[in-house]
């Protein structure tokens, strides 16, 4: 199961080559939301050779073209305004046909917006919903695209409409995905804690949308080669610790600690080298804004000298590297691409040219031939290089192992010797952390609200007094802790460890085996999907919005059941059997964390997916991945602009990550990069 294949093709075979083969000439209008969607699984190329001559944005000024449009947009009214707009003069119309797509359901009142516009109905000769509103973030990773406020609507709203909207919004996405799929899943939810209520009423409200929204759809149903498949919903509060650890893999870290926006990595010794240029280049001796000209000759599509701006580097699965590295541990990222770097240049002709100046015409030739492949890889090992050097640069300057350390003890309550921590040593080393000088204003706070949800509280007295020079809006981001369900109330003398003998056993396990110290941690979650994939997650915990109706033997029934029957599906003979040996028959297990996922979590579900690879498929997603600043950001319910100013009126003055919101560019630019036939 690959996402990214899956919404290709669903945006390429399903909407754009039936219009094509209607239309000689076609252009392709998208919002914001639906570049994202689009640039996650397709590359410019993509769209071109699916026969579209240009991808204009619907809030941009145009050129009026006599030819058929598809607008893909996503059911909001400001799209739907830019719509309308481009058809607001009857005689000057933007584009002679209209078909239109929609990602998901359109609400009554839009539609009838819609078809106040006379000069507009008049050229539609399309109009469907495609339910594809989500974005393909990796492989076995959907993201909804929302970030902002997630967490405030979910855990402490305003009123309860605004979560009654955040669960009908995730719902109706969720349902989009689920069709995509063709999969109409037995739905499960986490009825644990406080957070119980928002997962059931999440799950109730996709087993309502789904049945009413394919019981309107003649045409569909879901795949019946497979398994019925389980959707999982489970939330945040699960585990509040795992958005907060330092993780030590080398996706993770990067996304922790560089400059990372979208797919798109920009490294300091980058931007340090190109302000050099920028110097040099200024033959009056003042310096030239290299940024500016080069975000002015990008707009205008015109040449530029790449030289003259920082590289952004592109992290996607495009690079073998990357997929081969992400998942790795640091320190072996680092030697496994220096091993790798040296072997290349051991077997590649153009190298072996390089090194050899007695070579034949012949040996020029045949390495002439293997250069695009030759500068291909060297960028690419040179890329990864670069990133994985500058984040062990940051790793020291942060003193990561030092606070590490820390983090790992509190979160597991053991230490690296398998022994149980302390809690007086544990508060000692906080409180030194909490007041040098030298650790960041992310960083204290991390480590104070992991000693909080790790060892049941702390007196409201010593909070205030470690908190003492950090701006009280980033200080709600640990009292709001407690509408997660964390207990902020004081702790026993003793400690108070939370977890489960098994959950114990797994650290002392960890401790014992795993040779990195700094990665003892095991996100909560990564139990409960091997759990999930293998038939033994307990249904107490986690029940059925639906039950199974045949249950023999507990959830283990759902891996027997007969071939899918929900939504018109009829159970297949012997011989419908024999002649497809080859399908593929394996169940999808789709989990949904709301609140946001974290790259740890994601990578659980790779891990699990390689061990199971033969029993099932399985892929998880939120509104947003999950980074430690975006969760404290969150919890303390601050716009990035006032997340921004908090930061810098703090006792260091600065913020501790590059990628906490220095971001010039907009959505529509980021999504243009992505998109772009270079990369």
């Amino acid at each position: 199961m690959n996402l990214k294949k899956e919404l290709q093709t669903r945006l390429l075979e399903d909407m754009i080559k039936p219009i094509k083969q209607k239309e000689a000439c076609v252009v392709m209008v998208v919002d914001t939301h639906t570049s994202s969607i689009l640039s996650s699984c397709c590359r410019m190329y993509d769209v071109m050779e699916a026969g579209v001559l240009a991808l204009e944005n619907i809030k941009k000024q145009r050129e009026r073209l006599d030819m058929a449009a598809i607008y893909f947009l996503g059911p909001i009214e400001e799209s739907i305004d830019g719509l309308i707009k481009d058809f607001s003069i009857p005689k000057k119309p933007q584009y002679s046909t209209v078909h239109l797509f929609f990602t998901s359901r359109v609400k009554s009142e839009l539609m009838h917006k819609i078809a106040g516009c006379q000069a507009l109905v008049t050229r539609i000769k399309t109009l469907q919903e495609l339910n594809c509103d989500f974005i393909a973030y990796e492989e076995k990773v959907f993201t909804f695209g929302r970030s902002e406020r997630v967490m405030a609507n979910l855990y402490f709203p305003a009123t309860k409409q605004e979560l009654q909207n955040e669960l009908s919004q995730t719902s109706v996405q969720l349902v989009s995905l689920l069709m995509s799929l063709k999969e109409f899943p037995y739905i499960r939810y986490s009825n644990k804690g406080k957070s119980g209520p928002i997962c059931l009423g999440l799950a109730r409200f996709v087993e309502d949308d789904l049945r009413q929204t394919t019981s309107k759809l003649k045409d569909w149903k879901p795949t019946e080669s497979r398994e019925r498949g389980t959707l999982l919903i489970v939330d945040r509060s699960m585990d509040p610790v795992c958005p907060l650890m330092h993780e030590y893999t080398y996706q993770a870290m990067v996304q922790d600690l560089l400059n990372v926006q979208g797919e798109l990595c920009y490294l300091e010794e980058d931007k340090k080298a190109a302000d050099g240029s920028a110097d040099a280049a200024a033959p009056d001796g003042r310096k030239s804004s290299n940024a500016a000209k080069g975000k002015e000759s990008a707009a205008a599509g015109a040449n530029k000298d790449e030289e003259e701006v920082p590289a952004a580097h592109v992290l996607s699965e495009d690079d073998a590297q990357w997929v081969e590295f992400r998942h790795n541990h640091i320190g072996k990222v680092i030697s496994d691409v220096t091993a790798k770097f040296r072997e290349f240049k051991g077997t590649n002709k153009m190298a072996k040219l390089q090194q050899n100046d007695a070579a034949s015409v012949k040996d020029m030739i045949e390495a002439m031939k293997a250069m695009p492949k030759y500068k291909d890889l060297m960028k690419k090992y040179h890329k990864h290089m670069s990133i994985a050097s500058e984040c062990m640069a940051k790793f020291e300057k942060k003193q990561l192992s030092k606070l590490g350390e820390l983090e790992q003890d509190m979160a597991t309550g053991l230490t690296s010797d398998g022994k149980e921590v302390v809690l007086k040593q544990l508060k000692a080393q906080l409180v030194d952390m909490c007041q040098s000088s030298d650790i960041g204003v992310v960083e204290k706070l991390r480590l104070l609200m992991i000693y909080v949800i790790s060892q049941g509280g702390i007196h409201e007295s010593t909070r205030k007094e470690l908190m003492k020079n950090i701006d009280l809006q980033l200080q709600k981001a640990i009292r709001n802790l407690e509408k997660l369900g964390v207990d902020l109330a004081t702790p026993s003398k003793k400690g108070s460890s939370k977890h489960s003998k098994d959950r114990l056993a797994e650290f002392e396990r960890r401790a014992r085996t795993i040779p990195m110290a700094l990665m003892r941690y095991l996100p909560f979650l990564h139990s409960v999907f091997q759990n999930l994939v293998n038939y033994q997650l307990s249904e107490e915990e986690f029940p059925y919005i639906v039950p199974p109706a045949d249950r023999q033997d507990g959830s283990k029934r759902q891996a027997r059941s007969a071939r899918r029957t929900t939504g018109g599906g009829n159970a297949r003979n012997w011989r419908d059997k024999e002649e497809k040996k080859e399908e593929d028959t394996r169940p999808i297990f789709i989990i949904y964390v709301l609140g946001g996922v974290t790259f740890s979590e994601m990578r659980s579900v790779y891990e699990i997916a390689e061990q199971s690879a033969k029993q099932a498929h399985i892929i998880i997603g939120s509104t947003s991945t999950l980074t430690a600043s975006g969760f404290v950001k969150e919890l303390a319910d601050l716009s990035t602009g006032e997340f921004q100013t908090a930061l810098k009126s703090s006792g260091t003055g600065r913020s501790s990550y590059a990628a906490a919101g220095d971001d010039d560019d907009d959505d529509e630019e980021k999504d243009k990069r992505k998109l772009r036939d270079d990369k």
